[in-house]
């Protein structure tokens, strides 16, 4: 998979459970704006860590909204 310009090895991390809520946002105009994403995509970097150790994940997602 390409990251960043950069071809890396992934494995493809399986989701269990998903819980995406909504998050919103009232405007100075009296309407809410309701934004969500969703996680369509999760792949753990083979070999790859942060500087705690902890291993490093490319998310594929893509983000709706909504105007009430």
């Amino acid at each position: 998979m390409t990251i960043g310009n950069v071809e890396k090895d992934v494995e493809r991390v399986h989701i269990k459970m998903a819980g995406e809520p909504w998050g919103e946002s009232l405007l100075e105009d009296g309407h809410v704006i309701r934004i969500r994403t969703i996680v369509t995509g999760v792949y753990r970097v083979v070999g790859e860590f942060d500087p705690l150790g902890k291993p490093l994940y490319h998310v594929q997602s893509h983000t709706i909204f909504s105007v009430d």
